[in-house]
């Protein structure tokens, strides 16, 4: 696939004035990934904004834990076509604070950052700066969730993803079938094996329904184990 091809597929960059998407052509770059490959490793800077095209990618933080090595922390999970992977690392000059791993065949577009933000006058570079360095900072509190009942974070999350990707049925917000006990798990940061349990609980208690048309979340019973209503459970 070439750029011109790419940026037609991209909904979200049809928005810019022609003449700056053909500009994009002769600078941009399609990059083609396959399953387990890295766009980038933390630490790497952030000089490129990059698209997905198609695939799915994993974006993951490695965690010390005292005493055990490290946990696998997963931020976010990225799927839909034209997404923006960590564009707040780009836009404060930074370096990647994340692995992106790609879960299947990928394809990615990725553009300079200067033939997105060729020119900004002081305020618009001060504001900018903020914005990106609040989404680095909150991408980095992420590690930090270990202090909250593991309860209470994979409820949460469920009602997270409910909220963003969810569909509404007679037995609750189904959730997309792409994300799997892992990923549930990675966003939680648990195990998966904790993960599968907690699920169980959850089901007993009405919060979730399982079968084979995929996973259900019911909100208002979710939102009392994150309110801590309910004390029951592993911590």
């Amino acid at each position: 696939m070439d750029v011109r091809t790419a940026l037609k597929r991209l909904p979200v960059l049809q928005a810019l004035p022609a003449i700056d998407r053909e500009a994009f052509v002769s600078v941009g770059a399609v990059v083609e990934l396959g399953p387990d490959e890295m766009i980038w490793e933390r630490g790497e800077a952030a000089t490129n904004f990059t698209f997905l095209i198609d695939g799915n990618v994993r974006l993951v933080v490695r965690a010390p834990v005292h005493g055990r090595g490290e946990r696998e922390c997963l931020i976010a999970l990225v799927e839909a076509p034209g997404s923006l992977l960590c564009g707040a690392a780009v836009c404060g000059f930074s370096s990647y604070c994340c692995d992106s791993i790609c879960t299947q065949r990928t394809s990615v577009l990725s553009l300079p950052r200067e033939a997105l933000a060729p020119r900004q006058d002081s305020s618009s570079a001060f504001l900018l700066n903020q914005v990106a360095a609040r989404g680095m900072t909150l991408c980095r509190r992420l590690r930090e969730v270990g202090g909250t009942r593991v309860e209470e974070r994979v409820a949460a999350v469920l009602l997270r993803l409910a909220d963003e990707r969810g569909v509404q049925t007679d037995k609750g917000v189904k959730l997309p079938s792409i994300i799997s006990r892992r990923d549930l798990a990675g966003l939680s940061g648990c195990a998966t094996e904790t993960l599968i349990r907690l699920l169980a609980r959850f089901e007993e208690r009405g919060g979730v329904v399982r079968s084979r048309r995929g996973l259900f979340v019911v909100p208002e019973v979710l939102v009392a184990i994150v309110g801590g209503a309910d004390e029951s459970g592993p911590t």
